[in-house]
């Protein structure tokens, strides 16, 4: 089998899937499409479908040896494009299971609530917007919009760590959780997702100092993680919690002073470098790179940053705060916005602006 794409008159694009095997019932499968993105995006989903429905075909008639047939099933036993929603889910929470890793009681019950839903049945191949919009108000009747915004960057989020975790066929191609994000906008103007709401305390380099402060003296007390570098580290990289918790020392270029988080790769700050040095430092310089560089739990980081917040008498102060501030020093001191949200690991500049004050 192989597939090619052609233009034609008048600016479109016709896809073909041909398949000249003397057996093959379907010679060749078209489709005509405006752009030859949208083209290479059909030939993606398309394609793995019906090669995984041929070498079937082969294998029933005896045509196909049995051991490229299990190393083929090996392979397309994973998720591909023809894989429902709930499929994702399911696969995503065996893994997240068997890796022991934390997931969060609102992400676990977004991701059960969005599994009984018809949306979850469907190939992700057929999500669209008209998908989303009648998932929106099937929700709609039961949740308020903010939780219905939790349960689309929920949706958005599986399929994300899922091809982060190699959990799909690598002749899965195309495929992200733009699928979903990018219906996100749509979505909000049409009015089932809520709004930001804006907050009356405003973070200050004052406020960072003095939670700064508070997590030394915490950290002073003993137990062996660095908590005022975790603070500051965070603020420097603008990362996320739980990107903060995963991260590991082979993820740290110090030759060209870059860091690689879940496919994207930024430059760092001259004060990441100093704080990551330092770290390293304290291990006389050596370290596993498989280890990672804050072995702290989601559950304790979170009742340890209350506890340095209390201590600091910053009211109203939240971790993610320091994504925001850090954001703003940043594009203050004349960082492009494209490169702040490959930075903050985000597609949509207006959602950037938005949820960052921009």
């Amino acid at each position: 089998m192989y597939h090619k794409i052609t233009e034609k008159a008048g600016g479109k694009f016709r896809a073909s899937i041909i398949n000249k095997h003397r057996l093959a019932t379907l010679r060749s499968k078209t489709k005509t499409l405006n752009t030859k993105k949208a083209a290479e995006d059909w030939v993606g989903k398309t394609f793995p479908v019906l090669e995984s429905q041929f070498n079937d075909y082969l294998y029933k008639m005896g045509m196909l040896d049995s051991g490229k047939y299990e190393e083929r099933i090996g392979e397309h036993s994973k998720l591909n494009w023809a894989s429902s929603l709930r499929d994702v889910i399911v696969a995503h929470k065996i893994h997240i299971v068997n890796n022991g890793i934390n997931v969060g009681r609102s992400v676990t019950h977004a991701l059960n609530s969005i599994g009984e839903c018809e949306i979850s049945k469907i190939s992700l191949f057929q999500i669209d917007m008209d998908a989303l919009e009648q998932f929106c108000k099937q929700r709609r009747k039961k949740v308020s919009a903010a939780t219905l915004t939790v349960d689309i960057s929920c949706m958005a989020r599986v399929i994300r760590e899922s091809l982060e975790y190699g959990l799909f066929s690598s002749a899965t191609k195309g495929l992200s959780d733009n699928i979903i994000m990018s219906h996100y906008s749509l979505l909000k103007t049409r009015g089932y997702l809520g709004q930001s709401k804006e907050r009356d305390n405003v973070f200050n380099n004052a406020d960072f100092l003095r939670v700064l402060s508070s997590a030394r003296r915490y950290s002073e007390k003993g137990g062996g993680v660095s908590y005022d570098s975790f603070i500051e580290l965070h603020y420097e990289t603008l990362l996320t919690s739980s990107e903060m918790l995963s991260l590991k020392w082979r993820s740290v270029d110090f030759s060209s002073n870059k860091i690689e988080v879940r496919g994207r790769s930024f430059k760092l700050t001259t004060r990441a470098v100093e704080i990551l040095k330092t770290l390293l430092a304290k291990n006389c310089g050596s370290y596993d790179s498989d280890s990672l560089i804050f072995p702290v739990s989601k559950s304790s980081i979170s009742t340890i940053l209350s506890r340095i917040v209390r201590l600091s008498g910053v009211e109203g102060f939240q971790i993610r705060d320091l994504r925001r501030f850090g954001a703003q020093r940043l594009v203050t001191g004349g960082l492009d916005k494209y490169e702040l949200a490959n930075i903050l690991g985000s597609r949509d500049i207006k959602k950037v602006e938005e949820k960052y004050y921009l």
